[in-house]
Formats: C-alpha cells, sequence, structure tokens
C-alpha cells in the first residue's frame, strides 16, 4: 500500500484534524535532542529507548515518568514546571530547522478549501503556533487546540472533542491523522475515524 492510499480522507470524514509533531512536522528528532539537552542539565541522560517510551506524553508525564524510571539517580525528584521551561527554551532554538512532511501536509492543501481542518496536539499553544507558522502552515486551519486547553491531554479524547467542537463537526465525522500510539488512543476514545500516517512515511 502507498502513501497516497494510507493517507486517503475517508468518504464519512466531514472534517480532518491533524497533530503536530511527527506527523505535520519532522520534529521528532529536534524533540529528542532538545530533551537530551535539558535531562543533561540535571545530571541525568535520556537514552534513544528512554525516548521512545517518552515519545507522545506531555512535558509533565514526561517528567512524571522519569522520575520513577531514574529514582535511583536522583537526589530528588525533577520539578515538572522547572524542566518543562527549559526543555521549551530548548527546542525553540530548533522551530527554524524544522520541515513539513510533505505526503501529510498535501493532504492539508488538497483539502482546506473543501472541509474544515484543525490541529490537535500535546504541546502548548505557543510552541505549536510557532511551529505551524514557522513551517507556512499556519494560516491552513480553522482550530487549534492545545494541551493547555483541556482538563486532560492524550491518550484522554479531549483534545480531540475539544477540536471537533471548534470545527462545528459531530466527533463520529472526523478524521484524525497521528503518529503516536498516545494520540491513536486518544482519537479511537474520541469516536473519530483513525489514519496512522507511520507506514506512509
Amino acid at each position: 500500500m502507498n502513501a497516497a492510499d494510507i493517507l486517503k480522507v475517508d468518504p464519512r470524514a466531514e472534517a480532518l484534524i491533524f497533530d503536530v509533531d511527527g506527523t505535520l512536522v519532522d520534529s521528532l528528532p529536534l524533540h529528542r535532542r532538545a530533551w537530551q539537552e535539558t535531562i543533561h542539565q540535571f545530571g541525568l541522560k535520556l537514552t534513544e529507548e528512554l525516548f521512545r517510551e517518552c515519545f507522545g506524553r506531555t512535558s509533565v508525564d514526561l517528567v512524571d515518568f522519569l522520575n520513577h524510571r531514574l529514582s535511583d539517580q536522583l537526589s530528588q525528584p525533577l520539578d515538572a514546571e522547572q524542566v518543562g521551561i527549559a526543555k521549551d527554551k530548548a527546542y525553540l532554538q530548533y522551530i527554524p530547522l524544522l520541515q513539513p512532511i510533505g505526503p501529510v501536509v498535501d493532504v492539508v492543501y488538497r483539502h482546506m478549501d473543501r472541509m474544515p481542518i484543525g490541529v490537535a496536539t500535546n504541546e502548548s499553544f505557543g510552541i505549536a503556533n510557532m511551529v505551524l507558522r514557522s513551517t507556512g502552515l499556519g494560516t491552513c486551519f480553522r482550530a487549534l487546540v492545545t494541551v493547555d486547553e483541556v482538563e486532560n491531554p492524550k491518550p484522554a479524547p479531549d483534545i480531540f472533542l475539544e477540536c471537533a467542537h471548534r470545527l462545528g463537526v459531530k466527533p463520529e465525522s472526523c478524521q484524525v491523522f497521528e503518529d503516536s500510539d498516545y494520540g491513536l488512543e486518544a482519537a479511537r476514545a474520541a469516536g473519530m475515524i483513525v489514519t496512522d500516517v507511520r507506514p506512509a512515511l
């Protein structure tokens, strides 16, 4: 099956919702680098294996996870807010290097004038907005819903349900394009049509 078939818009879809990191934008290597730099500031090492286990989590969840997994290396628990601020600062320097993921962005461009399209991300509003603007995608979406606007992040369905609400489309008529297990779980919990973009990339 080729990328076009995997990323095909379902005939039942009346709106499309996209994740950002790893779906619209090839940001994961740069997120990894920013996390490695941040964790190094606190005297720890983020291995590739640990990063894969952390993928898709919010900064708060990730710090909780690291506090649990690396408790034997920590004299005191990491502070989620302090680490999150340091990570965002590290990541900001890489935003100009980000590139859109062509096959997925093509879906956006083909359908943006045909149906409502939104973004639902576990990223903060400030970072997500900068990423979309930096990659030329800032004007493509009718709704942008971020982790700081809902009570529960992915894998809870809140972000997707809020995005559907803002687009004015029932959840079951929204098609979600995602690349993380957390995101796919959230979209299914929202009762949406789900497309895993990973096989197309």
